[in-house]
């Protein structure tokens, strides 16, 4: 059968800068019928649905915040069920105590998790100021996404852990992101796409996580650690009534106004 690559037009993919997206993405930037960029989690919507991207990691609350329906690609996702090592709460006081959170805003979906969490957990509603308040000594605590939580993490006596939180309430994993396409792109030939490295990754995770500790600052075993045990990239039916779970959850709580039953491609 012929190579079509080079006539089919490059697929342009968005990923993340941090070592969680490693297992979905790597070999697709030597591939010369895709063109592959990172950003940060926060801009990854706007990336895709400005037509700059036609597939993009995108954080699983903005499924539900654009205006725009977008379809979920189940060719991979980042989540976790139980401990995550870098989605994580930093704070002067005990969780139960924390009222008000500085907020790295570079994830929309861990902000959500965090007033998800502090309402069910200790009914409590969480007010969200920007990162540098807790510097300035006016913010409980902080929350903190990607490689910094554990290259650069600040020191306090209490640490909470969102994914293992969430994973105690709900005996769900939780997806943090999820591959998505707007409703007009090529659907089957992104996803055989980005599920063929997904599995590609799969079978080389430990020589992966080696080779991108360093490029992240990270200690070798515990990248191979996080890669391996803490993560999971594979789309589950789990992990499917896990999002669903959080959106029904963050909509009760006024975080997105509706719930829209999402398209899945197939």
């Amino acid at each position: 059968m012929p190579d079509n690559s080079s006539i089919l037009p490059r697929l342009r993919i968005a990923g993340v800068q941090y070592l969680n997206t490693a297992p979905l993405i790597c070999g697709l930037d030597a591939r010369a019928d895709v063109e592959l960029f990172r950003a940060a989690p926060a801009d990854l919507l706007e990336t895709l649905t400005s037509g700059r991207a036609d597939a993009a990691l995108v954080p699983a609350i903005d499924l539900q915040r654009t205006s725009e329906p977008l379809t979920v690609l189940p060719a991979g996702c980042i989540a976790s069920a139980g401990e995550t090592l870098t989605v994580r709460v930093f704070s002067r006081v005990p969780a139960g105590e924390v009222a008000v959170l500085a907020a790295d805003r570079e994830s929309h979906t861990s902000v959500a998790l965090a007033a998800v969490l502090w309402t069910q957990r200790f009914d409590r509603r969480l007010t969200i100021v920007p990162r540098e308040e807790f510097d300035r000594g006016s913010a409980d605590a902080v929350l903190l996404i990607g490689d910094k939580v554990v290259t650069d993490p600040p020191i306090c006596p209490h640490q909470m852990d969102l994914g293992s939180m969430w994973f105690e309430m709900t005996h769900l994993p939780f997806v943090f992101a999820v591959w998505a396409a707007r409703a007009g792109a090529d659907h089957a030939r992104l996803f055989g796409l980005l599920n063929a490295a997904r599995l590609g990754c799969a079978e080389r995770l430990d020589d992966l996580a080696a080779a991108q500790a360093a490029l992240h600052g990270w200690p070798a075993d515990l990248a191979r650690r996080y890669l391996t045990h803490h993560l999971q990239f594979d789309f589950t039916p789990a992990c499917r009534r896990g999002m669903e779970e959080f959106h029904r959850l963050a909509q009760r709580q006024g975080l997105i106004r509706d719930v829209r039953p999402l398209d899945y491609a197939s």
